[in-house]
């Protein structure tokens, strides 16, 4: 077994960390043309929109037109009209990771969690996919609150099962295991 510096024990035969390559994937950050400028100016009045069916106007603002683009005032500024929902949309935040282990404990595969509710289960519409026989369609759903992840089963056919105790519902910390059929997890936190 290798470990890395933040501390992630891995198997010798990968050439990295499986946490910390996810993590360092995530804070690259790509940028194409333009950004949009948060906090543009908010249409103040119209006479085709109700006060309740307002939207807000966000300013796209040109980085680097393609050399094939000639440069004119017209593509300097754009003007983009966004919904409501839209706007008030928040950016899911990575927040940990569930790591799928082998029958020595020895991480094989890891799914991100975010700060948002996500489910679990056997089904391709789950957020996180298991490939177990054993495993529901819609097996357990994990969702972070107050700092720590919130395991709770969904009615699964085998139930979720932490630390050799089937639960309905459960705060789980970095040394729990977790058995979704006859899949084998501990959860990982971004510290």
């Amino acid at each position: 077994m290798k470990q890395c510096p933040k501390g992630h024990r891995y198997p010798d035969k990968l050439p990295e960390c499986p946490v910390c390559a996810k993590d360092s994937e995530l804070q690259t950050v790509f940028a194409y043309r333009s950004e949009l400028i948060p906090d543009a100016e908010k249409i103040e009045s119209s006479s085709a929109l109700s006060a309740e069916d307002k939207t807000s106007v966000m300013v796209k603002k040109e980085i680097t037109p393609p050399v094939s683009e000639k440069r004119t005032d017209s593509n300097i500024h754009k003007t983009v009209i966004l919904d409501r929902k839209h706007l008030l949309k928040k950016k899911a935040v990575l927040v940990g990771w569930l790591i799928e282990l082998d029958a020595e404990d020895i991480p094989v595969k890891s799914y991100e969690i975010y700060d948002k509710k996500i489910s679990i289960g056997r089904y391709p519409d789950n957020d996180i996919v298991i490939n177990d026989d054993a495993v529901s369609g819609f097996h357990c759903s994990a969702d972070f609150q107050n700092n720590k992840i919130l395991i709770t089963d969904e009615g699964s056919a085998n139930g979720t099962i932490v630390d050799e105790k089937e639960i309905s519902s459960q705060i789980l910390d970095e040394k729990n295991i977790i058995l979704l059929g006859r899949s084998k997890f501990k959860i990982q936190y971004l510290h």
